[in-house]
């Protein structure tokens, strides 16, 4: 009996937390019912193609706003990430505008995503862009990530795109990352709302492959693996 107590109270705290959590994302997605040309709700992806043959990929929970005039393409990402494979046109420059800073096209496929208020990661796959932020403008090629924002902008890193490009086709792939790391990544790409109760849970190390539309079978091999409570919730998922 006493060795079921301090369970009983971690159980009592995670539901406590996960219901505080699901009042707040309900809030959360009344206010982004906000106009935009292109929306995905959490765990959806969209394929757009555009009028000059260009194509986004539009990532779970985002928006994009596109706008085409003479001299000049626009794509405008409001929230979330996607990628854009560009048809190159020397005479209408291809520009990818956020908070966070803008990217220019030099005829290319990449990956722009919004990292908090004011930051965005741009990853290359193809050709090259130019990323402009409150700094002078740098120059990536393929295989090379870097973030940018208001007050700073990079420095340059090699990057797997194989891996960062994954959630194009619906998928995770992890390499020695912590559980606090993931869980950033699952609640970009998934349906669920996955909630990490516990700074030392957090920091344990796993991989592996996630499949974004079947994560809860990811999740109970975690429970296996590493001993991880897993909770089950109304569009969330505990984890303590």
């Amino acid at each position: 009996m006493t060795a079921a107590r301090p369970r009983s109270r971690v159980t009592s705290f995670a539901l406590l937390a996960a219901s505080i959590a699901l009042l707040i994302g309900v809030g959360v997605r009344s206010m982004i019912g906000l106009p935009h040309d292109h929306v995905t709700m959490r765990g959806q992806r969209e394929l757009v193609s555009l009028p000059d043959g260009s194509r986004v990929q539009v990532g779970s929970n985002s928006a994009i706003d596109v706008e085409y005039e003479v001299g000049m393409r626009r794509v405008r990402l409001v929230r979330g990430e996607a990628y854009f494979d560009v048809v190159h046109d020397a005479e209408r420059p291809f520009l990818v505008e956020t908070e966070g800073g803008s990217v220019r096209d030099i005829g290319t496929a990449f990956s722009v995503r919004l990292d908090g208020s004011d930051e965005i990661v741009v990853v290359v796959e193809r050709g090259s862009v130019e990323v402009t932020g409150r700094t002078a403008p740098v120059v990536l090629v393929p295989n090379q990530r870097v973030r940018s924002g208001k007050h700073r902008t990079g420095p340059v890193e090699p990057t797997n795109v194989n891996d960062e490009l994954a959630w194009i086709s619906g998928r995770l792939i992890l390499e020695d990352r912590s559980l606090h790391e993931v869980v950033d990544e699952l609640n970009r790409s998934s349906a669920a709302r996955v909630i990490l109760l516990g700074s030392e849970i957090g920091k344990r190390r796993v991989g592996g492959v996630v499949d974004l539309d079947y994560v809860d079978a990811w999740l109970d091999a975690l429970r296996v693996s590493q001993g991880v409570r897993v909770m089950h919730l109304p569009g969330y998922v505990v984890l303590f």
